[in-house]
């Protein structure tokens, strides 16, 4: 029939066209019914079309195709008919044909939209009221082909059908044949004439095994099937026989009649159905024994001319079931009588399997009872049981419905329902464990029902309770006539949401509150709702949504629909940590919202970040499609933008994101940060288009494609990384693209860096054929490695294995540097490596500075098992290496390493010789696991230690390492000191004292690296390079340093030996000594005078410089004087202290004279100071001073020759290039000097001795 509708409106509209388009050729009529009937994912093409005007009008073919292809095809098609019947009231066809329809599959659905905005009022069907008559004398359709689809397989069908519909009555012949070879046929013959109302029916289904009726009802073994309904007689007085057979066996078989007694005009009919069988042959095997050989269904009912109904007696019976009873309305379709019963039960009590579960569904007993009847009273009770249920799902053991209450209501007064309804449902065991945890083992309801006629039926009342969930309230539904309007006043509760965590598959815990007011219109569509919320202590275990959802959560919103559009408004969403608010209006084309969120403190979310966080969103709806725009405002300044068209044919929006500083964000990095970009469609696809600037003018730029594939350019740039990386300076440069290419994505980059070096990345990077190659070059290494000079390369691959990442790199460098590294890295971070190769010691330089280390280390190792140092093994060896340790003023040379890797631990075997004399070996282990344990012997053999200002010294001595390096280790053993010479350094009085500050304005780099070696820059104040204790754990110290005996100190007149021995205990952070060396013997010397010293010693205090005290004392002419010696070694202090008490010049004086100080001479005096400046080392300046200034010299100092004697000697400029001085000595001798400055860099000599001696020359002398 809807082809034959198809038909008759595609013709139609063709005439009712003809008439305006009788000048126009016959393509405008084509195209104009084209266009009429195509629509939204339907297009219709007509070719050959024909006779418009004419009584017979044809086209040779019609399509109808979606966005899927083609679904319909008519071919040679006809209509005769008489149009001027129409005029009359009257369809008259003389013939519809068609030579070919073929339906391959249903039409496609249309894509899944959004309910329209706008509510639609409800209205009841109403059957079509036509106001023609139809006469059809002939429908043919030679091939009729419908695609499986329709019916499990395709099929050709042949058609033929008549029809006439008028005032006379109906009369209609359908016939159908399958044309595919199979025998099948369907056949309906029905004629009703209204003059005598003589019906004469007659339906027929015939088919052979396996055909569509088989196969669509899923029959067993596919039989045969034949169906007959007949009919033959006045519709007053009908029997209607139906039979069904299958393989010739008849299954289901009766009669159904009608019989009217009473008055003819307004009769009452009685009916009466008797239909039973045997259909055990066309289940399925699990539902026979439910229906068993003997299925019936009997009713007597009596429609009564006044309206009222009497179903007398009704009874459907099958083996396991048994419903039966009666019901009475009265006239006004009110129950006087409700009467029925039902059960559903084994027998033998096993548990009954139900159709339609596919036998998963058993059931152990089902029991239905509905008892009301008005002639005893207006009570009623009903009850549903059902015990034992058992699915798929899961089981519950009892299930029980019941309502008790009252039904009122006499013929023509009103009728009242007034009742309660108890549910409960228990031992609910779900196998399904997620949902058995949140459903429970109970649900339990009750309610209260009342229904007034002509109003609506309320629920009060309502009360469903889980074990710890429930849902109460009202609920009120009015007729369906006026779209079934449904009144609410409900509220669903859960004091424990952690029983929903495994249903959500998330953790849950809080609680949470619903409640729902006002109105649904459930046929309609239309909602008038007041939505309100709570949530208490919500967490999920996530840290950031917990944090938001902390405390007490309320939520609010008004929504509506009607015939307008959809609202939704006063939505809030509001707690301490958050604030959402916003609404919405939805209309065809025209809609908008508006949404704000505020999150009081980003802190909550993210502890490291403070301050406040909101954004304001609108969106508006157009013909073009949503603009978007969107504005937010984050901590530290910080802000984002997005706006633009983000649907439609052509959605492009802006965007942009800023921060005036990002060091709040990534510590350590500061500047700005800027972002702006476009985002579009076009018929390539979603294009991208960003630039970003941020810290240090780094420069970030993205264009391209993201989809329907990725294609992306990007520039990535930072005029100096030393920001970055502060041993390292220059500009760093990265481009490149990004592309897509199925699943797959690749790479291509070229990088530049600082000192000219360059990269390179292609490849792909994902997927199972990546496979990237890779190159780094630096033109000289000596920019970042002092004294390694030379190109570095490296080249390499990484390709996707089967078990993870084939590695293959190569890497050639200066000093004979090679590498190679080959393996497999799984995917699960497992190493498979090779590493060999040989590389300079020297590139640990900028790792150890300011020490030194040099020569050449040969390694060949594997790495198997996950990332770290235990998965190392192999060997790593060095021979005639050189180290130096400036600080401690030590080198080694003839290094000798072999450090073997096996079994998570290192094998040390090291030896090597001091420079300055004697060697050390270390032996033992490191572990390679957490804290790298260690057990490493140390043993020092007359190691010579040289500072040329204060001392020479050899070591010897045996010493242990043991425990975590990483912190906890011990430093235990025994140094012996052998034979040590400690010198007290002397200036005497031309010293020009220490090298005043130096501020070195706009030094260059090479200047700054210099002083860092030297250790002369603030970063480098850790000395040797070792971090500080607030950096790393100490080493714990038990270390006895002995020294039985040759501690020599001797400088300023001092000539001492020392013996004794020294215990050092606390940690490399924070050494403890205990002990000193105290004074075997010596003496003092002053202008020839000994003096043998009484008290001295030595001790160290965490430094290789000892502090020193040394006393002599004598007597005077006066009593005692006593000269000390103490102090640091390279500064000591020197005073003199007398007995009486004196000034320090009277008691020098008196040691050295035997006089008071106003008693001595001039000569004496400059003995006295230059005694001082051998003393103190600086001494004497004053006195020495005031005699220059008088005299006019430039220079006067007095010193002692190498044999003992006084000298002093004077100086003075006699022009600018011109100076001469004079020597005079204690013992007579003498000389004089005359210098002269012939250039900056030249200069001559002469020198004339009162020995007889002379002497002149030219010198060349250049400051550096």
């Amino acid at each position: 029939m809807r082809i034959l509708r198809l038909c008759l409106i595609v013709l139609s509209l063709l005439w009712g066209h003809a008439a305006s388009a009788q000048d126009e050729d016959k393509s405008y009529l084509t195209l104009k019914i084209q266009e009429l009937l195509s629509g939204a994912g339907r297009q219709v093409d007509i070719v050959g079309f024909r006779g418009a005007l004419s009584s017979q009008a044809s086209f040779d073919r019609m399509t109808i195709a979606d966005d899927l292809g083609v679904w319909l095809t008519m071919d040679d098609v006809v209509l005769s008919w008489n149009r001027s019947a129409l005029l009359g009231g009257r369809l008259v066809v003389q013939e519809l044909s068609a030579q070919n329809i073929d339906i391959p599959r249903l039409p496609a659905s249309e894509e899944a939209t959004l309910p329209d905005a706008q509510a639609t009022p409800f209205t009841i069907p109403q059957l079509p009221d036509l106001p023609v008559s139809i006469d059809i004398d002939a429908l043919n359709i030679a091939k009729l082909r419908l695609g499986a689809p329709f019916m499990g397989e395709q099929v050709d069908l042949q058609m033929n059908a008549r029809a006439t519909l008028n005032d006379d009555g109906l009369d209609v012949a359908f016939q159908s044949a399958r044309i595919d070879g199979k025998r099948g046929s369907f056949d309906l013959v029905a004629t009703l004439a209204r003059e005598d109302d003589i019906l004469d029916l007659l339906l027929t289904l015939s088919e052979q095994e396996n055909g569509l009726s088989s196969n669509l009802l899923d029959i067993p073994g596919k039989p045969s099937v034949d169906l007959n309904v007949k009919a033959n007689g006045p519709i007053n007085d009908l029997v209607t026989e139906l039979e069904l057979a299958t393989d010739g066996q008849e299954r289901l078989a009766g009669e159904v009649s009608v019989v009217t007694t009473g008055d003819a005009g307004d009769p009452d009919r009685r009916i009466l159905a008797d239909i039973g069988g045997d259909i055990t042959a066309i289940l399925l095997p699990e539902y026979r024994d439910f229906f068993g050989e003997d299925v019936s269904l009997k009713a007597e009912a009596l429609m009564q001319a006044g309206g009222a109904i009497s179903v007398n007696a009704f009874a459907l019976k099958a083996a396991q079931m048994d419903l039966q009873g009666r019901v009475h309305l009265n006239a006004d379709k009110w129950p006087s009588i409700i009467d029925v019963t039902g059960t559903i039960a084994h027998a033998k009590g096993d548990p009954v399997i139900l159709p339609g579960g596919g036998g998963a569904a058993t059931v152990e007993r089902v029991e239905l009872r509905v008892d009301y009847d008005a002639f005893k009273g207006d009570a009623y009770e009903a009850q549903f049981d059902i015990s034992g249920l058992e699915t798929s799902e899961g089981e519950i053991a009892q299930t029980t419905l019941r309502s008790t209450g009252t039904l009122t209501g006499a013929l023509g007064g009103i009728g009242q329902l007034d009742g309660n309804i108890q549910f409960a449902s228990q031992g609910i065991a779900l196998l399904n464990t997620a949902l058995a945890e949140a459903l429970g083992a109970e649900l339990n309801g009750s309610t209260q029902i009342s229904y007034l006629r002509d109003q609506p039926l309320r629920f009060s009342q309502l009360d469903l309770q889980g074990a710890d969930y429930g849902l109460t309230g009202n609920v009120a539904l009015d007729a369906i006539a006026s779209g079934l309007p449904t009144r609410l006043d409900a509220r669903l509760t859960s004091s424990d949401i952690s029983r929903f965590s495994a249903l959500a598959g998330q953790e849950l815990d809080g609680a949470t509150s619903l409640a729902l007011e006002g109105e649904v219109g459930v046929l309609s569509g239309a909602f008038d709702l007041d939505i309100t919320g709570t949530a208490d202590d919500i967490r999920t275990g996530i840290a950031q949504a917990d944090a938001l959802m902390q405390g007490h959560t309320a939520l609010q919103l008004k929504a509506i629909r009607n015939v307008n559009g959809t609202f939704l408004r006063g939505l809030e969403l509001n707690n301490a940590a958050m604030l959402f608010s916003g609404g919405a209006e939805f209309y065809a084309n025209a809609s908008r919202i508006e949404a704000d969120a505020v999150l009081r403190d980003i802190a909550t979310v993210l502890p490291q970040y403070s301050g406040r966080v909101a954004i304001n969103a609108h969106a508006t709806e157009d013909d073009d499609g949503w603009f978007v725009d969107v504005d937010g405002d984050g901590p530290y300044q910080s802000k984002i933008r997005l706006s633009g068209l983000a649907t439609g044919a052509n959605p492009a929006f802006d965007f942009s994101a800023s921060a005036p500083e990002v060091s709040a964000f990534v510590a350590g990095v500061n500047g700005p940060f800027a972002a702006n970009g476009q985002v579009q469609q076009t018929e390539q696809g979603w294009m991208l288009s960003t630039d970003v600037s941020g810290p240090y003018r780094s420069a970030v730029s993205l264009n391209g494609a993201v989809t329907p594939v990725v294609d992306m350019q990007f520039d990535v740039s930072l005029p100096d990384i030393s920001p970055l990386a502060p041993q390292i300076s220059g500009p760093l440069r990265a481009q490149g693209q990004l592309r897509q290419s199925g699943e797959d994505y690749s790479v291509q980059a070229k990088a530049t860096g600082p000192y000219s070096s360059s990269g390179t990345v292609a490849g792909i990077v994902t997927g199972p054929n990546a496979k990237v190659d890779f190159t780094f070059g630096m033109p000289n290494t000596a920019a970042i490695v002092p004294n390694l000079n030379g190109p570095l390369a490296v080249q390499g691959s990484a390709a996707k294995a089967a078990q993870g990442w084939q590695v293959n790199t190569d890497m050639s460098g200066p000093s004979g540097t090679q590498g190679v590294v080959a393996g497999v890295v799984s995917d699960d971070g497992t190493l498979a490596l090779k590493v060999n190769g040989t590389a300079p010691l020297g590139l640990a330089g900028p790792f150890i500075s300011p020490r030194s280390l040099q020569g050449v280390a040969r390694f060949d190792l594997d790495v198997n098992g996950p990332a770290g140092l235990d998965a190392v093994s192999g060997t790593i060896q060095t021979s005639g290496a050189t180290l130096t340790l400036p600080n401690l003023r030590v080198a080694f040379e003839d290094v000798n390493g072999d450090i073997r890797l096996a079994n998570g631990r290192a094998g040390l075997n090291i030896s090597a010789n001091a420079t300055g004399g004697g060697g050390l070996s270390i032996t033992g282990g490191v572990g390679l696991g957490d804290g790298l344990p260690a057990d490493v012997n140390i043993v020092l053999d007359g190691v010579v230690l040289v500072d040329p200002r204060l001392y020479r010294t050899s070591i010897s001595g045996a010493m242990r390492l043991s425990g975590p390096i990483s912190g906890g280790a011990g430093i235990s053993g025994t140094l012996n000191v052998g034979e040590t010479n400690v010198t007290v350094p002397s200036t005497g009085l031309t010293s020009i004292g220490e090298i005043p500050l130096i501020d070195h304005v706009g030094a260059s780099s090479a200047n700054l690296a210099t002083r860092r070696r030297a250790g002369l820059l603030e970063e480098s104040a850790s000395g040797d390079g070792t971090q500080s204790a607030s950096q790393a754990a100490g080493f714990g110290l038990d270390v006895l340093v002995n020294a039985p005996g040759r501690i020599f100190v001797r400088g300023r007149g001092l000539d001492a030996e020392l013996g004794g021995n020294l215990k050092l205990s606390g940690d490399t952070n924070n050494i403890l000594s205990a002990g000193k060396f105290e004074l075997e013997r010596g003496r003092l010397d002053i202008l020839g005078k000994r003096f043998e010293l009484e008290e001295g010693s030595a001790e160290f205090q965490g430094d290789f410089i000892p502090y020193i005290r040394f006393v002599t004392t004598t007597t005077t002419d006066a009593g005692t004087a006593s000269i000390i010696v103490e102090g640091p070694a390279d500064a000591p202090v020197v005073s003199f202290e007398s007995t009486p008490e004196g000034p320090e010049d009277e008691v020098l004086s008196q040691l050295l004279f035997g006089r008071n100080l106003s008693e001595i001479s001039a000569f004496q005096a400059l003995q006295l100071a230059n005694a001082v400046a051998i003393l103190a080392g600086k001494g004497g300046t004053d006195v020495v001073g005031n005699l220059r200034d008088q005299f006019g010299l430039d220079d006067l100092n007095v010193s002692t020759t190498d044999s003992g004697e006084t000298a002093i000697s004077a100086g003075k400029y006699l022009s600018e290039n011109v100076y001469t001085d004079v020597t005079a000595a204690s013992d007579g001798t003498g000389e004089v000097s005359l210098n002269i400055d012939l250039t900056p860099n030249l200069k001559g000599k002469a020198t004339l001795g009162s020995d007889g001696n002379s002497s002149i020359g030219v010198f060349f002398e250049k400051d550096y």
